[in-house]
């Protein structure tokens, strides 16, 4: 077979453009051939984008390294695979047709696909403990519902009528601020006692966020979290008191007293008492610190001196009140 010729000659059989032609288009049909999957824009970059698996609910390219949860990043995340004989046996959520069911250390998570997309929120993620809060993100934030599509209210000019418009959705909400719930939640804790594993349950947080998902980003997920919060909210108004007590208007007078917990631990409570900036008397717990050994009078005087000591009470040290115990005398 002759050669194909690129000459513009009239005895040329085929043209230079023909020619080309059929040399790129075997070329686009094999790519074609060798790429099923469509191009998804920017969030397909090989190097940040892992394709969805089967059995993954609401698959879709994910940029993994932009997860985050609680402004933490979620390491070590991937789509939450389902073991192949639950699949089918359970009614699929309507949920999982706007987002992806995420795993990371053994938690998980929905992340809404549209937010994802559109790069306007990549920390949209919720933990994956019931449907509600989820449901009220699709409907209020994309206009969402498990019948699809809610329609969108007619659009006025009028400022009265759009007044009118805005009202008809209920009463307005008052902004939360995060830093006093969060205080909040870690005083009811611990004034109640709560245990760590049923303050960061699922069920406890879908109650306290109930009717404001956005609360749930205020709540700890795990009790190692709740047991740092509340480490570093007491350092916080451990300083506080400090600066309040060097502060004060008078001398700083301590009383103690011991006793014996139910696990047999002892414990010696040191109570400051002292005139505040306001000329009215104060008191606060300023510790309580465990008692090892005997109850002896070196031992209290070594606690005590803990106390002082991280107070820095010594240039305002009052006198000290202490029970009738002989030991008490010795310290």
């Amino acid at each position: 077979m002759p050669a194909p010729s690129f000459s513009s000659t009239p005895s040329s059989s085929r043209s230079a453009d023909q020619f080309t032609e059929l040399i790129i288009q075997p070329s686009i049909e094999s790519s074609a051939k060798k790429s099923t999957t469509p191009s998804t824009g920017p969030l397909s970059s090989p190097s940040s984008v892992r394709a969805p698996r089967p059995l993954a609910d609401g698959a879709f390219p994910i940029r993994w390294g932009a997860l985050q949860y609680n402004n933490k990043r979620l390491s070590d995340a991937h789509y939450y695979m389902k073991h192949k004989r639950t699949t089918g046996k359970t009614k699929k959520s309507w949920i999982w047709d706007h987002g992806a069911n995420i795993e990371s250390e053994n938690e998980q998570y929905w992340l809404c696909r549209r937010c994802h997309e559109t790069g306007s929120d990549c920390s949209t993620i919720f933990k994956y403990n019931g449907n509600s809060a989820i449901a009220y993100h699709l409907k209020h934030k994309h206009g969402i519902s498990e019948d699809g599509e809610v329609p969108q209210h007619i659009r006025v000019s009028n400022p009265w009528d759009r007044s009118k418009k805005a009202n008809s959705f209920g009463p307005l909400r008052t902004p939360i601020a995060g830093e006093g719930y969060r205080q909040q939640y870690l005083d009811w804790v611990v004034a109640h006692d709560v245990s760590f594993r049923s303050a960061t349950a699922g069920d406890t947080c879908d109650l306290l966020s109930y009717g404001r998902p956005e609360l749930e980003r205020l709540l700890p997920t795990s009790a190692t979290t709740l047991s740092s919060w509340i480490m570093a909210a007491f350092e916080t108004r451990r300083e506080s008191l400090k600066a309040e007590l060097k502060e004060c208007r008078s001398a700083v007078h301590l009383s103690c007293d011991l006793w014996t917990s139910t696990s047999g631990m002892s414990l010696c409570g040191v109570v400051a008492h002292f005139v505040g900036v306001d000329y009215t008397n104060h008191q606060a717990l300023l510790g309580l610190p465990r008692l090892y050994g005997s109850h002896s009078g070196e031992n209290i005087a070594n606690c005590l001196s803990s106390v002082v000591t991280q107070y820095d009470l010594e240039p305002k040290l009052g006198c000290f009140m202490m029970d009738n115990a002989q030991d008490n005398d010795r310290a």
